[in-house]
């Protein structure tokens, strides 16, 4: 397992070719969905979610200072991306709507948000949780 200074190191390298890329976050009550959006290569995107899954790994035994919300996620990419969104930040202020069922009664209130910038913030992340770290 990577160090988080290595972590660290690896966004790093993603960050230019990521400048313009979203993740982006929806949900409601009883589901969440992540995607990675604007404009970013293949290569580099799926570079992301790599790094992203070795972090979310890592972050499983980081300890007290994990947040609830993070720390129950059982898929590691996902629990990185939620650390980006529960840890980091700020973010934009979620658009909050209603989502129909083909012309039928609401299914309910649907969230959404953007993380910009996915790679750069994950780097301050990882750098931080370096700090934080005993030893």
């Amino acid at each position: 397992m990577s160090s988080w200074g290595e972590v660290e190191s690896q966004f790093s390298e993603l960050a230019p070719g990521m400048e313009r890329a979203i993740l982006e976050r929806q949900w409601d009550e009883t589901s969440e969905e992540w995607r990675l959006a604007g404009s970013v290569a293949l290569a580099a995107a799926s570079s992301f979610r790599l790094v992203a899954s070795s972090a979310g790994a890592q972050l499983k035994g980081a300890g007290a200072g994990v947040p609830p919300e993070v720390a129950v996620e059982t898929d590691a990419q996902r629990r990185w991306f939620r650390a980006l969104w529960f840890m980091a930040g700020p973010h934009e202020a979620p658009v909050v709507g209603l989502m129909s069922l083909h012309g039928r009664a609401s299914a309910g209130p649907v969230s959404v948000g953007r993380i910009r910038r996915p790679a750069h913030l994950s780097a301050a992340l990882a750098l931080r949780l370096h700090s934080d770290a005993p030893g």
